[in-house]
């Protein structure tokens, strides 16, 4: 009778773990069908592909940009002028930039005798040689080109060369007209047509002026012709200050240019 309640018990058992074995396979379909796609070994979610933004180096920077070279010049061929007698140097380059200005091709002896005489009218001071000075080269410039100009010229001196040297590249940009310096301690007189810089593109502010283009009227070889260019190492032996022989002027000791500048307040120049 005990065996058969420990048989009967056994195939209980067996009936029990039976039942068990079906409903854990249950529960396992159903946890299976319960999880989410993204966690399943068969779906795997793909990796972002990276933007060209995030492979960049740490902490790499753009290439700052580099300067340049460049040219400004105004020379043209048939502009220049020599000059007739050997006192002339004045008039004749006022006939030089009278010519750049204007447009025009004179180079006239009657033209440049006439612009000597305006010189000598609009001198500052009354010499006893055949000179002339700044003042009157300025003056005779004003009486040749018309007053619907937007400019006038204006003689300038400067404490020092560069303060000169930015003032003439300043009147170039701001006009496109040529400036008149004079160079040799005040005895002589050229014209100085444009520059060579060294600039970044689009950034002003980098400019660093290399070299100037003069020309000067007594000709190959003693003057620059027909216009030179010079660095500013070579520009500076022969633009030194003023030195007057016959008395002490108002330029004295100083770097002295002739100039345009606005003919009235709203041309817009506010440099020096």
């Amino acid at each position: 009778m005990a065996r058969q309640r420990v048989e009967q018990t056994s195939r209980s058992d067996r009936r029990h773990r039976a039942g068990l074995g079906v409903l854990a396979a249950l529960a396992l379909a159903v946890a299976l069908a319960a999880t989410p796609p993204a966690t399943r070994a068969a779906d795997p979610t793909p990796e972002p592909t990276p933007s060209p933004a995030s492979t960049a180096a740490p902490g790499a920077t753009p290439a700052a940009p580099t300067a340049a070279p460049r040219t400004s010049t105004i020379y043209r061929s048939d502009t220049v002028v020599l000059q007739y007698a050997k006192t002339w140097c004045v008039p004749a380059s006022a006939q030089t930039m009278a010519n750049l200005v204007l447009g025009r091709s004179d180079r006239t002896y009657a033209t440049q005798k006439s612009l000597g005489a305006r010189v000598r009218s609009y001198n500052a001071y009354t010499y006893t040689s055949a000179g002339n000075d700044v003042r009157g080269w300025a003056g005779a410039l004003n009486w040749v080109l018309p007053d619907s100009l937007p400019v006038v010229y204006r003689d300038r001196s400067y404490g020092s060369r560069s303060a000169a040297i930015t003032a003439i590249v300043g009147a170039l940009d701001r006009t496109g007209y040529p400036v008149g310096i004079v160079v040799r301690r005040g005895t002589h007189a050229w014209t100085v047509l444009g520059y060579r810089a060294s600039e970044v593109p689009g950034d002003p502010a980098s400019r660093a002026i290399l070299g100037l283009y003069v020309v000067g009227p007594l000709g190959s070889p003693s003057d620059p012709w027909p216009y030179r260019y010079m660095t500013l190492a070579t520009f500076a032996s022969y633009f030194t200050a003023y030195n007057e022989v016959e008395r002490r002027v108002i330029w004295q000791g100083r770097y002295v240019i002739v100039r345009p500048e606005p003919a009235t307040a709203g041309f817009g120049w506010t440099g020096p």
